[in-house]
């Protein structure tokens, strides 16, 4: 993606895992230009190679369903108390609607709360 002019915000987390967005077009690129750098760079490397590594990394026990693999992760990082279920999971972060985060047994902004979200293939952006 740099080879092309456009610059990936990355973010690492402790599990060495990264989140990487296309970030703001260059000056000299347009959106449809970043979005086709976007594409090439993800379809070669971060779909393939990003993937794997994310399953190694976060998904240990290689579980198919998403929101048992996010539980898993928050109770296996000590976040989670053991009785967070698959179904706890699910209730608070898959599907659409606002949740409310504040009744979650550990605080939500906490980055490796984000870290076990993302295994789950999860984003969340909040705004201060």
């Amino acid at each position: 993606m740099a080879q092309s002019g456009a610059v990936a915000d990355e973010h690492r987390f402790a599990n060495g895992l990264i989140h990487s967005n296309a970030g703001a077009p260059a000056a000299n690129l347009t959106v449809e230009q970043l979005a086709e750098i976007d594409f090439s760079c993800a379809s070669g490397t971060l779909v393939v190679v990003d993937e794997l590594y994310r399953v190694q990394q976060g998904n240990p026990d290689l579980l198919r369903d998403r929101n048992e693999a996010g539980a898993a992760c928050l109770v296996r990082e000590g976040i989670a108390p053991t009785s967070f279920s698959r179904d706890d999971f699910a209730t608070a972060f898959d599907g659409p609607g606002f949740r409310d985060y504040d009744s979650l047994p550990f605080e939500i902004k906490d980055e490796r709360v984000h870290m076990c979200l993302y295994v789950a293939g999860i984003v969340l952006g909040f705004t201060e």
